[in-house]
């Protein structure tokens, strides 16, 4: 039912928005994709409840795709499979952890 109101209440951004809610570090594992920073540095990223990440993910450009020695994975010490890829949106960053919002609430 809450998933559903959510929803509802963002149904006039259109199509073009994308609204994810989970847990910090998936919120980081995102983040390190989207900023290109290795997993271990991302996950010390400051990620506090209910806080906001804001990203413009862009279809329209070519995907990035990330091999198993991709800085994500720590570069040439990865012990990613050789034929490991992955590819993700273009994708900008904006703003991370705002918490602006819970003044005073939290």
């Amino acid at each position: 039912q809450q998933q559903k109101q959510q929803k509802q209440q963002y149904s006039h951004m259109g199509t073009n928005a994308i609204l994810a809610i989970s847990h910090s570090s998936y919120l980081r594992v995102l983040l390190s994709l989207a900023m290109d920073v290795p997993l271990a540095k991302g996950i010390l990223m400051k990620q506090q409840n209910c806080c906001i990440n804001v990203l413009d993910v862009d279809l329209s450009k070519p995907f990035k795709v990330i091999g198993p020695k991709s800085n994500l994975f720590g570069g040439s010490l990865s012990l990613a499979p050789s034929d490991f890829q992955l590819a993700i949106p273009h994708t900008t960053v904006h703003r991370i952890n705002e918490v602006r919002h819970l003044d005073g609430l939290i």
